[in-house]
């Protein structure tokens, strides 16, 4: 029997949608998800203890802001205020890349820990030691750039007590990002840090336009129009880029075909293909790297000024952002982490492997040796387009930042982490209309037989 999908297609009207499951379970997530971002919120203004928040607030801290975004990372206000979750999920984000690169370093230690079950048990384990240097790191900067005076009590207790605070908010954001992951639509990780990075963006921007309209000038208006078009532009590139993938056709023997494939071939006529985006990475690469040049920028200050070692001074200040070397440091590592991270998630010998188990090959190429070595030059030349993407993003975005002399800080990781994440929530949320769609159709047949 031949079934005439599109009878059943066309038959289904938006009013059946809020009578579906799916509907019900993705109107759940949703609730759950606003619920979780007004626990996030709230957080975020709940200041450590110990800390003058009103002497804090009325320093100024314009030339030293550089050595606190190691804290506050993809964050457009990093020193807005002071709170419990000022470090941020960074610590998760840097302890999962090392647990992946020291997996892919060595593969036997890769098979026993997800053998064991251990991976995420070790992720928090170097979660929470990361969280603790860093919440040292940034209650003794505090106290160096500003002085004792912003602490309550200058004593061993009100320093334990407020890197304690900063160690339990990271901790919580950890299991807040993982229940968002299990009971909501999107990824914790992504969200928490796609939150930090606009909930400033409205009050800088109107800041913005306040200072446009003020000058009163066609020059500024047309400034603003320029500076609209182009970030347009670059959100459209960026999408455009994020959607793109190379399709690797793969074939079955006619026997196998038949069985799994044109059985159904009345009902699914579609090709099968492996699908290579052209980010394969996503934005782990950029935030990576990011970490890593401030992690060093961190210990160059403080050797410099503690020890008074001139040379380490001179480090410090060559890897702030307004200098070259900063850029030319930062594109290293994203190429550099671009090719590690890219294979460690797009593995061509697992692909290989697993097309030939089930029987798949790629016309014109031998199963085994030959199909791997086809798939990783075809990976390594788009990764390197991956590379050549991001760095351009990261550059161009700082750049255009700065000739437009904006108000508030954004850079290009900040721009890739809210492409990736707008166009992850939509496709969350076509997958579910998609299964309603399914449920309908299999709901029909039912009825029908």
């Amino acid at each position: 029997m031949v079934v005439n999908l599109n009878k059943y297609f066309n038959n289904i009207f938006i009013k059946d949608i809020f009578k579906s499951k799916s509907f019900e379970l993705l109107k759940n997530k949703i609730k759950y998800l606003f619920y979780y971002i007004i626990i996030f919120r709230i957080g975020s203004f709940i200041p450590i203890p110990c800390i003058k928040i009103n002497t804090f607030l009325n320093k100024n801290f314009n030339n030293n802001i550089f050595i606190f975004k190691l804290f506050n990372l993809n964050s457009t206000n990093y020193i807005n205020r002071i709170s419990i979750f000022s470090l941020g999920i960074t610590p998760y984000i840097s302890s999962s890349m090392m647990i992946q690169l020291f997996n892919f370093m060595y593969p036997s230690l890769k098979q026993d820990l997800y053998k064991s079950g251990l991976t995420s048990n070790y992720i928090y384990y170097l979660s929470f030691i990361i969280s603790i240097l860093q919440s040292i790191f940034f209650i003794l900067s505090l106290r160096k750039i500003f002085g004792v005076d912003i602490f309550i009590n200058n004593n061993i207790n009100t320093y334990i007590i407020s890197i304690l605070s900063l160690v339990i908010g990271t901790m919580f954001l950890i299991w807040l990002s993982n229940q968002i992951t299990e009971n909501s639509i999107i990824n914790g990780t992504s969200l928490l840090i796609f939150l930090n990075i606009i909930s400033d963006i409205p009050n800088y921007f109107f800041k913005y336009l306040n200072i446009i309209f003020k000058k009163n000038s066609i020059v500024n208006i047309i400034k603003l129009i320029l500076f609209l078009f182009l970030l347009i532009l670059i959100f459209y590139i960026s999408i455009f880029i994020e959607l793109s993938q190379k399709k690797i056709i793969i074939n079955y023997p006619i026997n196998y075909q038949y069985n799994l494939i044109n059985k159904y071939s009345n009902i699914f006529n579609s090709g099968t293909y492996i699908p290579i985006k052209v980010n394969i990475s996503g934005i782990t690469p950029s935030i990576f790297s990011y970490n890593i040049i401030l992690f060093f920028s961190i210990l160059f200050y403080w050797i410099g000024n503690y020890f008074n070692i001139y040379l380490f001074k001179i480090l410090y200040n060559s890897l702030n952002e307004n200098y070259f070397l900063y850029s030319l440091i930062y594109i290293f590592f994203i190429f550099i982490f671009c090719h590690i991270y890219s294979f460690i998630i797009f593995n061509p010998k697992e692909i290989s492997n697993n097309l030939k188990k089930s029987s798949a090959f790629i016309n014109g190429i031998r199963p085994g040796l030959q199909t791997e070595l086809y798939i990783y030059n075809i990976t390594k030349k788009i990764v390197f387009l991956e590379s050549c993407y991001i760095s351009l993003i990261c550059s161009f975005v700082k750049i255009f930042f700065k000739l437009i002399n904006s108000p508030f800080y954004f850079n290009g990781t900040s721009l890739l982490i809210i492409v990736v994440v707008i166009i992850e929530f939509i496709n969350k949320i076509q997958t579910s209309l998609i299964s309603y769609k399914y449920e309908s159709i299999i709901d029909k047949i039912k009825n029908n037989f």
